[in-house]
């Protein structure tokens, strides 16, 4: 396996970056995701569904270094504004420099999404991106974001439902493996509860949008097989089965037989 299909260790610990003393490892990570084409595209369709425009007031949650904030910000200039939280000051500090450098005008903060530094009913939009899969209170999470949003702001949340990772291989070991993978998270399978949680917290129009992203391009993804396998390789699973699946994805990319498939479930809402 080469390097640019060599995957991640320690990514169910996104809520506690700062205290790993591994950030430069979490950055590389958001770097790699946050370029690839399907990213990029999903995105920029969320800024579509946001209905974002010049004057609007935005709360991009968990913003790690700060991509989403900025090209925000170009799109509600004039007279908006994009505020960035995270809960790792070593993210909030790369994401202030980033935007200094793009000339990119979004205020960013230090903070956890239970606990936002806003006043209520000050925002027009709130945005999370692959954010809720690591809080532990997401029924908090949301209640603050009900808080924060003006009567008629609009809501979207994007996760992945890790328990619907696909790869072709021996389906009894995969099996193992991705669930192994889903449970490593604190919430691998938020996406599939926000539509409830947000009626429960008193929005209005959720909508729910499934966008699955299939490949066989091991040169691109492989790196996910080899993450999902550390994830695994850190579980109750005998490493052995662990192991042999590894080794077999390696093969599959290396034969190019490999493929894998994702879902994110994209949740929107408005707060009456």
């Amino acid at each position: 396996m080469n390097d640019e299909q060599s995957g991640y260790s320690g990514l169910n610990r996104f809520d506690e970056v700062d205290a790993t003393g591994e950030a430069e490892k979490f950055i590389a990570f958001l770097d790699r995701v946050e370029a690839l084409p399907d990213v990029v595209a999903r995105r920029q369709r969320s800024y579509a569904q946001l209905e974002l425009q010049p004057g609007t007031f935005v709360a991009e949650i968990g913003c790690g270094t700060g991509t989403a904030a900025r090209e925000m910000s170009v799109l509600v200039h004039p007279g908006g504004h994009v505020y960035g939280f995270d809960i790792s000051g070593q993210f909030v500090t790369l994401a202030r420099a980033r935007a200094f450098a793009a000339s990119a005008k979004v205020e960013f903060q230090v903070s956890d999404a239970t606990t936002l530094p806003l006043a209520d009913g000050c925002i027009d939009v709130y945005r999370a991106e692959r954010v809720y899969m690591h809080l532990k209170r997401p029924e908090t999470a949301l209640s603050e974001a009900f808080r924060v949003l003006r009567p008629g702001g609009r809501l979207l949340i994007m996760d992945q439902d890790w328990d619907s990772l696909l790869f072709d291989g021996d389906l009894y070991a995969t099996r193992l493996v991705t669930r192994a993978f889903a449970d490593s998270m604190m919430n691998g399978m938020i996406a599939r509860r926000m539509r409830g949680l947000m009626l429960e917290t008193g929005f209005k129009d959720v909508a729910v949008v499934a966008e699955a992203m299939a490949t066989s391009d091991g040169r691109a993804y492989g790196w996910v097989a080899d993450t999902v396998g550390k994830a695994a390789m850190g579980s109750t699973l005998d490493p052995s089965i662990v192991e042999a699946w590894q080794q077999d994805q390696r093969q599959r990319i290396a034969d190019d037989r490999y493929f894998v498939s994702f879902t994110h479930l994209i949740t929107t809402a408005r707060r009456p």
